[in-house]
């Protein structure tokens, strides 16, 4: 048991330093130019943090950093309300992006499609129950499995 809560530690330790998740590269060449304008285009950028879980739990992450209470960021619309578009999109700038290598190895595509059609099965539930915003459970859907990607990027043995 002892050896256990040993790797648990470990694990922990390691995810505390975990600053940012890589992004796939497909991402991050729709994303680039879009944040890189002088006028960056809301919707566009969300539809794109909304796409991948790393962009996402850094938005979400940038506002709680920036004073928003972190129960009151339930949505990537949140986030937007909560930040100036322009500090997003600057932010956003310094992604860092999935080697090829690591993508192919890890199968790391496989999870992606997985986080993103959770998110979009959860909206698409959330849309026909009523119960809770669509917007909330697709960024709940997308980050469900966030510790997967961090596991994988971070402890590719493991």
């Amino acid at each position: 048991m002892a050896a256990a809560g040993l790797q648990r530690r470990k694990i922990e330790v390691l995810l505390d330093t975990v600053d940012r998740l890589p992004v796939l590269p497909g991402v991050v060449r729709r994303l680039l130019p879009l944040a890189a304008t002088d006028h960056p285009n809301r919707r566009e950028i969300q539809l794109i943090i909304e796409s991948d879980a790393a962009l996402s739990a850094r938005a979400v992450q940038l506002a709680v950093e920036l004073g928003r209470p972190a129960e009151s960021v339930t949505s990537i619309d949140a986030v937007f309300d909560a930040l100036p578009l322009d500090l997003l999109a600057a932010d956003l700038l310094s992604v860092e992006i999935v080697d090829a290598q690591t993508l192919r190895s890890l199968r790391l595509m496989r999870l992606w499609r997985h986080i993103l059609a959770t998110g979009m099965a959860a909206q698409t539930i959330a849309n026909r129950l009523g119960t809770v915003r669509p917007e909330e459970a697709l960024l709940a859907g997308i980050l469900h499995d966030i510790g997967q990607i961090a596991m994988a990027t971070q402890m590719p043995k493991a």
